[in-house]
Formats: structure tokens, C-alpha cells, sequence
């Protein structure tokens, strides 16, 4: 399977294809969202943990 017809099943993997927070975008113009598959699975959770992706906490609230 090439990687155009592994992009065209996204909309059937996800269960919704793409959640924002409040702010859309870094500083870099890097998108900001959440990933869910339709079993409930958090694909960004699975990233961090398999040290594929970094936090940004650059923008991080703290109460």
C-alpha cells in the first residue's frame, strides 16, 4: 500500500479527524491538535510515550 491510499483512510481510522484547542497554531506555525482514533485511543499520548513527538509547554497555563 503506498502512502497516498494510507492518507485516504484516515477519515475512516479517526473518529473525528483533527480536535483544536484554543489556540490553533505555535509560534513556528506548527499545527496544534488532538488525535483520537474511533476506539477512543489518544494518538498523541501514544507519540509522546514512543518519544516520536516533543511537548511544547512553552504556552503552558499554570493555576
Amino acid at each position: 500500500m503506498n502512502f497516498k491510499e494510507e492518507i485516504e483512510k484516515l477519515p475512516y481510522i479517526f473518529k473525528d479527524p483533527i480536535k483544536f484547542d484554543t489556540v490553533k497554531y505555535d509560534k513556528d506555525n506548527n499545527l496544534l491538535c488532538y488525535l483520537y482514533l474511533k476506539n477512543k485511543t489518544f494518538i498523541n499520548g501514544h507519540l509522546i510515550k514512543s518519544n516520536l513527538v516533543d511537548v511544547d509547554i512553552s504556552e503552558t497555563i499554570i493555576l
